[in-house]
Order: structure tokens, then C-alpha cells, then sequence
């Protein structure tokens, strides 16, 4: 997701922990600030870094599956 704030990407990551433990255990938070210029700054948060594609498309279905949103990106 996309957040106007920092620390609401941190929080949204830390109830995402909480809620899914075992499915993101392990992963941490990647929170990148975006400058959209003069629509402002965002903050994009991903889910760690995870070891192959196939690996990040189960958990992102699993994600799905509790009504989260998600979608895999390569870095």
C-alpha cells in the first residue's frame, strides 16, 4: 500500500505481523517514500525480501484469501 505517512505504513506492518504471523515470519518492512511532486509524498510499504517468485505468490494468495490486499513486485 500507499500512505501519506510514514508511521501509518508502520503500523499497517506491524498489525499485518500480528494478524499473520506465521505467513510473514521472518520478512520485514520495506517503507519507501515516494515524492509525486506536487501531489506530495507517499509511502510505499512491501513485505521483505523474499527468495523466489513462487514463494511470493503463495503468500501473497494466502494474503488475499484474508482479505488483504496484495501484489508481488521485483526490485
Amino acid at each position: 500500500g500507499a500512505f501519506g505517512k510514514k508511521t501509518t505504513a508502520e503500523q499497517l506492518w506491524r498489525k499485518l505481523q500480528k494478524d499473520n504471523t506465521i505467513l510473514l515470519a521472518g520478512l520485514d518492512a520495506d517503507i519507501m517514500m515516494v515524492d509525486l511532486g506536487k501531489k506530495g509524498v507517499l509511502y510505499r510499504l512491501r513485505g521483505g525480501m523474499i527468495a523466489s517468485r513462487a514463494n511470493a505468490d503463495t503468500i501473497c494468495q494466502a494474503l488475499k484469501l484474508r482479505k488483504q490486499a496484495c501484489i508481488v513486485v521485483t526490485r
